[in-house]
C-alpha cells in the first residue's frame, strides 16, 4: 500500500476521533467506536449529500448575484472565523460547515438555509470522512474564499466554479476512501 494512500486512511480516521496522529510519535488509537450506528459507510448516500451541498450553495450564489440586499457580514464573519481556525491549526469542521451555512443564510431565503440545517448531521458526517477537515490547507481554504467572494465582492461566475471544484474534488475523494 502507497504512502498517500496510508496518510488518507490516517486523515480520515483522525477526522473520525478514532486515532490520534502526533508527529515524530506515531498514531494512537483514540476510541474503538466508529460514529456509525449500523457499522456501515453508505457511499452513495455520503456522495449525494455532497451533491445536495454543492446544488445548494449553487442556487444561493446564483441568487446572490441578482440580489440587491444580501447579509454579506454573515459570509465575512464566518470567513474570518475559519481562517483563524486554519492559521491556528485548529479544527476547521465548524467553521467550514458555518461557512457554507452563511453563504446560505446570506441571500434571506428560508427554505434553502432549512433545507441545510435539516441535513446537518448527513453534512456533518460527509465533512468528518475528509482528510482535509480538521487541518484544512491553503488550497482549500483558496476555494473557500473565491466561494465565499461570491457573496462579499458579488463574483459569481468565479463562486460557482469554485464551489464546483471543491465539491467535485469531494466527491472524488469520498469515492476514493471509500472503495466507490
Amino acid at each position: 500500500m502507497s504512502r498517500p494512500v496510508i496518510r488518507e486512511a490516517l486523515g480520515t480516521l483522525g477526522a473520525m476521533d478514532i486515532i490520534e496522529s502526533q508527529a515524530g510519535r506515531g498514531s494512537f488509537l483514540m476510541s474503538t467506536e466508529v460514529p456509525d450506528s449500523d457499522g456501515e459507510i453508505n457511499v452513495v448516500g455520503l456522495i449525494d449529500v455532497v451533491s445536495f451541498r454543492e446544488v445548494l450553495e449553487a442556487g444561493a450564489l446564483a441568487l446572490a448575484g441578482t440580489m440587491p440586499d444580501l447579509d454579506a457580514d454573515l459570509v465575512v464573519d464566518a470567513m474570518d472565523r475559519l481562517k483563524d481556525d486554519v492559521a491556528a491549526e485548529r479544527n476547521t469542521i465548524e467553521s467550514d460547515i458555518a461557512l457554507h451555512r452563511a453563504i446560505l443564510a446570506s441571500v434571506r431565503s428560508p427554505m434553502l438555509l432549512r433545507a441545510f440545517d435539516d441535513s446537518h448531521e448527513a453534512i456533518l458526517r460527509s465533512v468528518q470522512l475528509s482528510p482535509h477537515a480538521s487541518t484544512m490547507g491553503s488550497d482549500l481554504l483558496a476555494l473557500h474564499e473565491a466561494i465565499a467572494a461570491g457573496i462579499t465582492a458579488r463574483s459569481t461566475e468565479s463562486a460557482l466554479a469554485a464551489t464546483h471544484r471543491m465539491h467535485d474534488e469531494h466527491r472524488s475523494l469520498l469515492r476514493r476512501l471509500l472503495g466507490a
